[in-house]
């Protein structure tokens, strides 16, 4: 199924988004990381067919090396939270190495991570997102917790 997803957002790249996007979004070092340019309505509209996809199939598109990807099966990920919330906030803390920007975090943590973890987790997580992004995102961080 991740297979078939990934088809479909390739058929749904925009290069020339892409290329506009990559700046705003601070690609961090992994430079195998490719943006194809995906307006987020787009990504949203996909969460919502592929909201029943099996947790594997979610779990290998949280490792895709496209940026949209990643953010599909965070978007997903908020469709299942209310009905498995543990399960969905302890897949994003396991994965933390794969939702590596910002755009990712800000769309996805205040749903699933800040409802479901205690206030000494979320500080232990601002110290480990602190080493990665810029100090505007960790003011807004800051007052999750």
């Amino acid at each position: 199924m991740d297979k078939e997803i990934l088809q479909i957002l390739k058929s749904e790249s925009d290069e020339k988004f892409a290329n506009w996007l990559k700046p705003y979004i601070n690609l961090t070092n992994n430079t195998d990381e490719i943006v194809l340019g995906i307006r987020v309505p787009i990504l949203r509209k996909l969460a919502s067919v592929y909201k029943n996809i099996e947790i594997e199939d979610l779990i290998n598109l949280l490792h895709s090396k496209y940026h949209e990807a990643r953010m599909l099966a965070l978007f997903i990920m908020l469709k299942k939270v209310k009905q498995f919330p543990e399960m969905m906030c302890k897949i994003y803390l396991d994965n933390l190495d794969y939702i590596n920007n910002w755009d990712l975090i800000d769309y996805t943590a205040p749903h699933i991570v800040a409802p479901n973890v205690s206030p000494n987790k979320l500080r232990e997580l601002f110290e480990f997102i602190a080493i990665y992004f810029s100090f505007s995102f960790l003011f807004y961080f800051y007052f999750l917790i």
